[in-house]
């Protein structure tokens, strides 16, 4: 992505809501210090607690039919004013209730039989920044991110174990494997994923060092985790990291699916070699759960609809309120948590009595039934410079959207003006001419490269703060460009966001040993942190390993950033000042030799345009 420097840096993550909801169901992050027993809970009773009282919990095996074929409430609804979690495990379910504060938040939890309803134990935590998350049979775990003091439970809140994770680091990211035996985590310190074996009681090698933005969950042989940038990586109990999937628009709804931009849903990516694809039945369908046993949950409009992937059929909508999270036992049933006006309620539902009326079908490409693009229209000469982009270079160039919202991934992009067209459209061309020939083929790998040369980029009915970005829609990448300013730095965004989509074809290896060219802990992993100018060429021109602050933001970044000040070198004809500090120089020789090595139409090339001024 490339942003403007002058505004406020910022990306606002949509489908949050729905990432919120997995990460409940992995683990709640909330500020709380654990207590345990009946001492806890007599220590808390001086505040308001936010556990519905043991009069309201209703009676044992209170299961009842709700008139929805297949779906049983448990218990009665209950009141509560606390934000709400839900969890299951080997037949317990796990409430986390969080009550958040000005600068903390407290959580009260509570575990309950998921066939009777009966309570089996409680436990309140206090102010500390805590990650929780199950264990086999009815368990759970609470970490203290700011210790690393792991601490475990059974079923009944009671306490069974207790670990150190980390030497006294802040931990940013936690899993346990739901046997306890495996940890798998990030630090503040270094922010790469990490391996410990509570066995052995010793960290475990990993064999390559991947910063990781979150780890999502235990595929039952590994660990999943995605970088910042998207991607996703296993790590296996023996410390082996692989990449999994290069595809940074996707989000893991469980191990066992990945949702992708809108329409499609990747099947088994992590046990499968190959994708299967299916189209949700209305676009503004999210998957909110999956299972080991090929069931998945979405919600549409409100409702909670039920996918039987095995049998490639699905439920109507089921009104149950304002469904909150979906967790499927694996025993043939799955428990959902619905908030009410005043609280909440718990279903059970039996899958094999719930009414399937839908059909669906799988295929191994990702293709809706038409783009969210417009064919480009317009005079003969831009039609056919269009034309010939895409004959020679295998990008299609679009202009507007079908949809009047205009809305493109993350932001709303409206269609730039039909009088600046060709000339953008020009600059396209004079860019991609630069390339060797085939590398947007290569670093495609098989799918159509989609450029959409937009007016300003809107974010929250504002001009957002970035220039262009780059994604991946419907399978195919995706370049979003502005087309508003000058045709000079167009096509510098435009280089900066071709480096974005070269970075999807670079092996890991290369991508993670740039890391280790700069500062340890230099990228801050957000765009929307604060960036010091620390290692910065305006700040320390001799110094310096980042030619701006923005390179900061990521490792992505800073190779774009590179890359769009190599391409200003080649258009003034001289190396850019920048590239003056000796180890800004030693980045961008690297980065040469990467695209050399992994771009095979890069090989045997006589001259590189990013290479002629660094060579001199």
């Amino acid at each position: 992505m490339k942003k403007r420097m002058h505004k406020k840096q910022g990306l606002k993550e949509k489908g949050c809501s729905l990432l919120l909801v997995f990460l409940l169901l992995l683990g709640m992050t909330a500020c709380a210090a654990p207590e345990t027993g009946e001492s806890s809970v007599e220590e808390s009773s001086q505040e308001e607690s936010s556990l519905p009282s043991k009069e309201d919990s209703g009676k044992p095996d209170n299961r009842r039919t709700t008139g929805i074929p297949g779906v049983y409430q448990l218990g009665e609804n209950r009141q509560t004013e606390a934000e709400l979690s839900l969890s299951e495990s080997g037949g317990v379910l796990l409430y986390q209730f969080i009550r958040a504060g000005m600068s903390a938040a407290e959580i009260d939890m509570m575990t309950v039989d998921s066939q009777s309803g009966e309570e089996l134990g409680q436990l309140s935590l206090k102010e500390g920044s805590w990650l929780t998350g199950r264990l086999e049979d009815g368990g759970f775990y609470c970490l203290d991110c700011d210790t690393g003091t792991l601490t475990l439970y059974d079923a009944q809140c009671r306490q069974t174990g207790t670990d150190q994770i980390g030497d006294n680091e802040y931990i940013t990211a936690f899993l346990l494997s739901p046997d306890g035996t495996l940890a798998c985590y990030a630090s503040a310190m270094n922010g790469q994923a990490a391996l410990y074996d509570r066995k052995a009681g010793a960290p475990v090698d990993v064999s390559a060092g991947v910063y990781t933005g979150e780890i999502l969950a235990w595929d039952g042989t590994a660990f999943l985790f995605h970088n910042p940038e998207g991607s996703l990586y296993r790590m296996e109990a023996n410390g082996t990291v692989t990449d999994v999937n290069r595809r940074p628009s996707a989000h893991l709804v469980s191990p066992y699916l990945v949702e992708t931009n809108r329409r499609g849903y990747i099947l088994r990516t992590t046990t499968s070699p190959e994708l299967q694809f299916f189209a949700a039945d209305a676009e503004n369908e999210y998957m909110i759960a999956g299972s080991p046993d090929a069931m998945a949950g979405t919600t549409v409009d409100g409702l909670l609809k039920i996918y039987d992937l095995k049998g490639t059929r699905y439920t109507d909508g089921l009104d149950l309120g304002q469904v909150r999270s979906v967790c499927f036992a694996g025993d043939g049933t799955a428990v959902v948590l619905a908030g009410t006006s005043d609280g909440y309620a718990t279903y059970v539902l039996k899958l094999e009595e719930l009414t399937y009326t839908g059909r669906f079908s799988y295929s191994t490409t990702e293709s809706p039934d038409d783009s969210i693009f417009q064919t480009p229209s317009g005079d003969a000469e831009l039609l056919a410079l269009v034309d010939q982009i895409e004959k020679e270079f295998g990008v299609q160039v679009f202009f507007d959207t079908v949809e009047d919202d205009h809305s493109v991934m993350f932001y709303v992009c409206p269609p730039t003006s039909e009088d600046v067209r060709l000339m953008y459209t020009q600059a396209v061309y004079d860019y991609l001419s630069l390339l060797p020939e085939g590398m947007i083929r290569e670093a495609g790998e098989g799918q159509e490269l989609w450029l959409y040369i937009s007016d300003a980029i809107l974010e929250d009915g504002e001009v957002s703060s970035a220039d262009g970005f780059c994604s991946t829609l419907y399978g195919h990448p995706l370049i979003v460009v502005e087309g508003i300013g000058s045709e000079r730095y167009f096509s510098e965004v435009l280089a900066h966001e071709c480096m974005h989509f070269f970075d999807n074809h670079i092996a890991a290896q290369w991508l993670e040993d740039w890391d280790r060219l700069s500062p340890e802990g230099s990228f801050a992993m957000s765009y929307q942190a604060q960036i010091s100018m620390e290692d910065v060429y305006y700040e320390d021109p001799a110094g310096a390993y980042f030619l701006e602050s923005y390179s900061k933001t990521f490792p992505t970044e800073d190779r774009a950033v590179m890359a769009q000040k190599l391409y200003a070198s080649y258009r003034d004809g001289k190396l850019y000042e920048g590239f003056s500090s000796p180890k800004i120089r030693e980045k961008a020789d690297y980065l040469c030799r990467m695209l050399r090595a992994n771009f095979t139409s890069c090989q045997n090339a006589e001259e590189l345009y990013w290479e002629k001024y660094l060579t001199e």
